[in-house]
């Protein structure tokens, strides 16, 4: 588990915008504030209720039906991610991590993408509870953009994300 304040984020440096998910403009059906929907089929929905958010007072519901679907952070273009431009970031070590909660095993899960290669973190085990999944990636090279993905990519399910946070380095706390 990772060290953390009772808020799950207390004292780390997040990189991402909006990765509490509180944020939602647009709406309470469409994605939250900083993220962007991805996939034929793919739903997404403010949670307030049941499974409870796991911080603060809502999380992501992501619905798969029928192809993968992702959820991915919009803001890997803009301040704090690329304040120092995508070549500070070439050859660095970064690690993304989440809350999720799933009721069916090997569906939900985290992804890095450089635009050359991927990063996939373990599934969530399906257990009904909420955990804690990291992943670490070194970045390509050459890497010309950066993804932060949450996913669904092997049936069809509803899962929930909360507390997304990303950090230079091999660890989050």
């Amino acid at each position: 588990n990772p060290l953390m304040g009772s808020d799950g984020l207390s004292g780390l440096t997040n990189l991402l915008v909006n990765g509490d998910f509180e944020s939602w403009s647009s709406g309470t059906n469409v994605a939250p504030d900083g993220w962007i929907l991805a996939g034929v089929g793919a739903t997404v929905n403010k949670q307030t209720g049941t499974p409870a958010p796991k911080l603060g007072t809502a999380c992501v519901a992501l619905t798969r039906s029928g192809a993968t679907v992702y959820l991915y952070n919009a803001n890997y273009n803009v301040s704090p991610i690329l304040e120092k431009g995508i070549a500070y970031w070439q050859g660095r070590t970064i690690t993304f991590g989440c809350w999720i909660y799933a009721t069916v095993a090997n569906r939900a899960r985290l992804l890095i993408s450089d635009g050359g290669s991927n990063t996939y973190s373990s599934y969530h085990t399906g257990n009904s509870t909420w955990q804690f999944i990291t992943l670490t990636a070194p970045i390509n090279v050459s890497a010309s953009v950066l993804s932060f993905n949450m996913l669904i990519d092997t049936g069809d399910t509803t899962a929930y994300f909360d507390g997304a946070i990303l950090a230079e380095g091999e660890k989050i706390y």
